[in-house]
């Protein structure tokens, strides 16, 4: 193995591994706040990727991105923010709700 191959598997290494620790941190975050399991978190992320892969070849435009962050913002200032300080059985039925 020379060396230009052995910091290009570094860096991919570093990067596969940055990826599993925000979704460790995603886990206990939602697990932590919740005191529930989320078990669609790894379709979400998947879906993500998919997004993510699909948009870098097809060579989305940054200002479709920047509509799509708009668009979660609202989505999320509109429907969760009322639910913050209902009790936790509405999260409960929210989060069911999304499946």
């Amino acid at each position: 193995m020379n060396t230009e191959m052995f910091i290009q598997h570094f860096f991919n290494a570093l990067a596969l591994g940055s990826l599993y620790g925000l979704i460790a941190i995603g886990y206990t975050m939602v697990y932590g706040i919740l005191r529930l399991i989320n078990f669609a978190h790894g379709d979400i992320f998947m879906l993500g990727a998919y997004f993510v892969f699909f948009s870098t070849i097809s060579f989305m435009p940054a200002w479709v991105a920047v509509l799509l962050i708009l668009l979660a913002l609202l989505i999320y200032y509109s429907v969760f923010i009322g639910f913050k300080k209902r009790p936790e059985f509405y999260w409960i039925t929210i989060l069911l709700s999304l499946f």
